[in-house]
């Protein structure tokens, strides 16, 4: 999930162009080719060969209770996939009955735990126990996300005990830090994803490989995180891949903060482009960093270090070379629209006036496969590089179809460090993670992906709760403050922390996410995938039932899946599901077929 994460991270509980100058050395025209002494050899075009088109999507409903997923390829990591959101089932019935107000109080019929009892907009959203609910009792009967756009506002409620959990404006983390009190409600999980910068690699000076090294030497990660985001706990990233996730490899891959390699690299790139620095006719390099707001503190520390470290000397002192960083801020929406139009075609980056770009990734699920490939790869819509390298494509192509866990993730540190190291394409700053405060009668946990399933929360025994809470708060209630209202309930649209804080509440997938990143069974039973990797075959629990009594069975599976490729829908996601036969093609507009 792109953060800002690609979607900012600066509550990740809840819910963090300007024309580039470039100096170049005129360099002598090549010489002309020499005239060929006898004709050219014109070889026969030859025709690619077609591609077989399938006529269904591989999704079937054997039975009521069986569900068959048939894969263009072997997919290592496709059972993740099972416990992501892409799979919810959908009541069909209900959406063409309501249409857009499917998804009101009194409307939406989910499978999950809670249905949805009120939704007040841009004011709050509670969600009641599910009275038909199939699994195991819980104690948390009510959850309201009540919306305070002021995380100010929102940690003034929570110090007065009128939430169970809050965010809080960074500007705070220090007060929060040295208090006696929030310091031990102040909680730090897992949530990998990483934070970086990335480079194009079709405009200079950011097209030659030692000058992006030069950047990427030239950041202070550990400076940003202790004395810039006052995060010390968190880790400094030199690779994309994060903690947690087979393939991670920590300071072994990427470049490390080293001013004096940064300048090494510069003075190469100098020879690279033929060009001569002096102290009479010194060199100046303008480099353009892009970013949203809300960035503004960690991508100026970021344009620093490369104006402060990027400098070259001659024998007496005199300054010969130098970087220029300038940044461009712009709003989320019109940046990400921005980054898109200089990404439409592999041409594009190179007439768009950026040397950097900065974005963020939250995985999905714990496979390496969401950020090197999903992400990174060359082609991938969610970088904005436009490089291009075969040798990567070719270990991402050998990660796909390996099932060998070892090897692939050695395939996956193989690629990363082509993207990181010998290509140079970004430079990771640090690596997410998940931080807020929460109430000590509170018994808690977040899985590493998504968001937290409420009805596995309680309370602690023998906490006292204070006097003056609000009703049910420490019984049977909790309220969880959000700085912004969901904009979606439509599980198939969502791509927010927000909607999905309530939608995971409100449906149950396949599979779920535990705190330790493995996935455990929810709507299904077992699982068992075909001895070539193709075909899973999905055993569903026959006790679930929708919200309203009907059985869940496998069609609303295939449904659900069905509508999130349907182009109609239009969503973000549905790329998630392109390993599912078919599935790319039905979302393009083909005449494939699906349900």
């Amino acid at each position: 999930m792109i953060s800002n994460y690609r979607r900012l991270s600066i509550l990740p509980l809840l819910a963090v162009v300007a024309i580039a100058l470039v100096v170049a050395a005129c360099t002598p025209a090549p010489p002309p080719p020499p005239v060929p002494t006898t004709p050219p050899v014109v070889e026969e075009p030859t025709t690619p060969p077609e591609v077989e088109i399938p006529t269904r999507v591989g999704l079937r409903a054997v039975d009521d209770f069986t569900l068959e997923i048939t894969l263009t390829s072997p997919q290592a990591f496709f059972d993740s996939i099972l416990a992501f959101f892409t799979t919810y089932p959908t009541r069909l019935d209900v959406i063409n009955q309501f249409g857009d107000d499917w998804v009101l109080p009194g409307n939406l019929v989910g499978n999950g735990p809670y249905v949805l009892s009120e939704h007040e907009p841009q004011d709050h959203v509670t969600l009641t126990a599910n009275p038909n609910w199939w699994g195991a009792p819980f104690t948390i009967q009510t959850f309201t996300q009540p919306v305070i756009t002021e995380s100010s506002t929102m940690l003034a409620a929570y110090e007065n005990n009128e939430l169970d959990v809050s965010g809080f404006p960074s500007a705070e983390l220090p007060r929060i830090l040295e208090d006696p009190v929030l310091s031990q409600e102040f909680h730090i999980l897992p949530r990998p994803g990483v934070y970086y910068v990335g480079f194009n690699t079709n405009r200079a000076p950011t097209d030659n490989f030692h000058f992006r090294a030069a950047l990427a030497s030239s950041i202070d990660r550990r400076n940003i995180l202790d004395n810039v985001l006052n995060n010390p706990w968190r880790e400094a990233a030199q690779g994309v891949i994060a903690p947690g996730i087979p393939g991670y490899q920590g300071t072994d891959t990427g470049f490390a903060f080293d001013p004096a390699a940064a300048q090494a690299h510069l003075q190469l790139y100098i020879d690279d482009t033929g060009q001569t620095c002096t102290a009479d006719s010194p060199c100046s390099f303008v480099v353009d960093l892009w970013f949203n707001q809300g960035n503004e503190d960690v991508l100026e520390a970021v344009a620093a270090g490369w104006t402060e470290n990027l400098i070259l000397t001659d024998a007496d002192g005199n300054e010969i070379a130098a970087v220029h960083a300038t940044t461009v801020r712009m709003e989320w929406a019109v940046y990400l629209e921005t980054l898109d139009q200089c990404n439409a075609t592999p041409d594009d980056t190179a007439l768009c006036d950026y040397n950097a770009y900065r974005l963020g990734w939250v995985m999905d699920y714990g496979d390496a496969n969401n950020i090197v490939n999903e992400v990174f790869a060359p082609g991938s819509p969610f970088q904005y590089t436009g490089y291009e390298s075969a040798e990567v494509s070719g270990l991402i192509d050998q990660a796909l179809t390996e099932r060998d866990p070892a090897a692939r993730a050695a395939l996956w540190t193989q690629a990363e460090d082509l993207i990181v190291t010998d290509l140079a394409i970004t430079a990771p700053i640090f690596f997410y993670d998940r931080q807020g405060l929460i109430k000590p009668w509170l018994d808690f946990e977040f899985p590493p992906f998504g968001a937290a399933f409420i009805h596995e929360w309680g309370f602690v025994e023998g906490v006292a709760v204070p006097v003056g809470v609000p009703e049910g708060m420490g019984v049977d209630t909790i309220r969880s403050g959000s700085t912004a209202e969901p904009p979606t309930l439509d599980q198939a649209l969502a791509t927010d922390t927000t909607s999905h804080a309530i939608i995971n509440n409100l449906f149950a997938g396949l599979y779920k996410y535990e705190p330790d990143g493995s996935i455990t069974p929810y709507g299904a039973l077992s699982y068992e995938v075909s001895e070539d990797g193709t075909v899973y075959t999905v055993h569903l629990n026959p006790d679930a039932v929708w919200s309203d009594g009907t059985p869940v069975i496998a069609q609303h599976y295939v449904d659900g899946i069905c509508r999130m490729l349907n182009p109609e829908t239009a969503a973000e996601y549905a790329y998630v599901m392109y390993y599912i036969l078919g599935a790319p093609e039905f979302n393009s507009g083909e005449a494939v077929e699906c349900g």
